[in-house]
């Protein structure tokens, strides 16, 4: 385990990923031209990085490495939606459920209660009609 993932939400590996999906789009360059100055600027940049920046202030570092993915995203059209969040952005925490009326805990307790009770009744009622119980 890196000391960033420690410090920081980003572990290395996502700073790998980035990278990976900078150099996978190297094919894309006869099409577009002005991604190639952009993609070299990414590698290299990712080659200086020292050992600091890569372990332990990957915060940093990825906040910088996103840009410079944002910046090449540009220049090939890959826009997300507006309604898309990626999957390395900071969350929001999702809405808590309201809290129900009755807790689930007492729900299942007056189900096994009534479960009980139905089942004292039936051998309640089988004592007169069956004898020796």
């Amino acid at each position: 385990m890196a000391l960033g993932t420690i410090v920081s939400r980003y572990s290395p590996q996502d700073l790998e990923a980035v990278f990976e999906y900078m150099r996978g789009k190297r094919p894309l360059t006869e099409k577009f031209p002005k991604a190639l100055p952009v993609i070299q600027s990414f590698e290299q940049w990712y080659q200086d990085l020292g050992w600091y920046a890569r372990y332990v202030d990957t915060d940093e570092t990825m906040q910088e490495a996103r840009r410079r993915r944002e910046e090449l995203n540009d220049i090939l059209g890959e826009k997300l939606p507006d309604t898309w969040v990626p999957a390395d952005s900071p969350q929001a925490v999702p809405k808590a459920h309201p809290t129900p009326i009755i807790p689930t805990q007492y729900k299942v307790a007056a189900a096994v209660g009534a479960g009980v009770v139905s089942v004292l009744l039936l051998l309640t009622a089988a004592k007169k009609y069956v004898p020796g119980l």
